[in-house]
């Protein structure tokens, strides 16, 4: 077991230094408040194990967008992020991701319906998880990071999720249900493909992939097929469509966009 450390609300400028265990960084942040601990010129410094960093967000924007950049991290894999934003209007929280190196998963859990969170600026692909969560989640990449044309955003679903998860520049959108039977609906310019694994159920809200218009060959594929729990996908455009279930007992809502050349194989469910 690692350490836990509590960041101040003055600037920890010198650098937090992490054991070689799997330590955890507690931050927040006060909308329209000033007594954050979560602050421009934070430095924290993971060392080698699994290390995590928690930020709550409490506290009404006012209806208005906020966000918190020059936050320094190396050796964190994994950041925390709950949105408890009070307002009655969506409000997003940016958290300019610039300066963190070496996170492998940004995470949104249990956040209100209008905690809105951006992940901005990330250099390279990285994992996302939604749990629980109310509010929306989107991650902002650099245009060099997404131009390729076979991009897979991985993202880990538990829990109803209300909120959309957004990623655009991504082809692939690629589900896994985790811990407990989870809704997810997902989002991209380019989404193409959406695959779905994992032991627990899912249910996808109607998705509108890139290509929108039917065609005489399949445009967009929602592959299940490795999913032992049980699907429920909704189809929401005219795109000509490949859906595979897996071996649970799968539903598929094609509502009045079933098309000729739309292919439904159920799995072994």
């Amino acid at each position: 077991v690692g350490q836990t450390f509590a960041l101040t609300t003055a600037t920890d400028g010198a650098a937090i230094v992490g054991t070689t265990k799997d330590d955890i960084y507690n931050g927040s942040i006060v909308h329209a408040g000033t007594t954050d601990t979560l602050t421009s010129g934070d430095v924290m410094a993971g060392g080698e194990g699994a290390d995590i960093l928690n930020i709550t967000a409490t506290g009404d924007t006012g209806a208005t967008t906020s966000s918190v950049s020059g936050i320094t991290t190396t050796g964190v894999e994994t950041i925390v992020l709950t949105n408890l934003e009070a307002d009655g209007t969506s409000a997003t929280l940016t958290l300019d991701a610039a300066t963190m190196t070496g996170v492998e998963t940004f995470s949104v859990a249990n956040s209100a319906a209008n905690g809105e969170t951006t992940f901005s600026n990330l250099a390279a692909l990285t994992n996302a998880s939604m749990s629980a969560n109310a509010g929306d989640l989107t991650l902002t990449y650099g245009t060099t990071v997404v131009s390729g044309t076979t991009d897979t955003q991985a993202l880990t679903v538990s829990g109803t999720n209300a909120g959309t998860f957004t990623a655009d520049g991504i082809e692939t959108i690629a589900i896994t249900t985790a811990t407990s039977a989870a809704t997810a609906t997902v989002a991209s310019n380019a989404v193409t493909n959406i695959t779905v694994s994992g032991d627990q159920n899912l249910t996808l809200a109607a998705t509108t992939f890139a290509v929108t218009t039917s065609t005489a060959t399949v445009a967009s594929t929602i592959d299940a097929s490795a999913l032992t729990g049980k699907l429920t996908a909704t189809i929401s455009d005219t795109s000509t469509v490949e859906v595979k279930g897996g071996t649970g007992d799968d539903t598929i809502n094609m509502a009045a966009l079933l098309e000729t050349n739309d292919i439904i194989d159920g799995g072994a469910g």
